[in-house]
């Protein structure tokens, strides 16, 4: 299966906060997602909507939501930790 990962509007601050590195090396952490998924470990429900939120190997934390019937998922926030 293969995953689409897209950066949402509300994502865009976020990443605009970030250094050239940590885009690169979240750009590279996302990248995997598209053939295995998100990890979904944290999870908990927001105005209807499951939220996931992992923190990826390069110390960024990732806030999104999962369509699995698509598959893609819709990354919400960026926040390095």
């Amino acid at each position: 299966m293969t995953w689409r990962v897209f950066l949402t509007d509300s994502s865009h601050p976020d990443l605009d906060r970030l250094t050239p590195a940590d885009r690169t090396a979240l750009t590279d952490e996302l990248f995997a997602w598209v053939s295995d998924g998100p990890p979904r470990t944290s999870g908990q429900v927001v105005a209807g909507v499951q939220l996931f939120e992992d923190q990826l190997p390069s110390g960024i934390s990732v806030t999104y939501f999962v369509d699995e019937q698509v598959p893609y998922v819709g990354v919400v926030r960026v926040r390095r930790r």
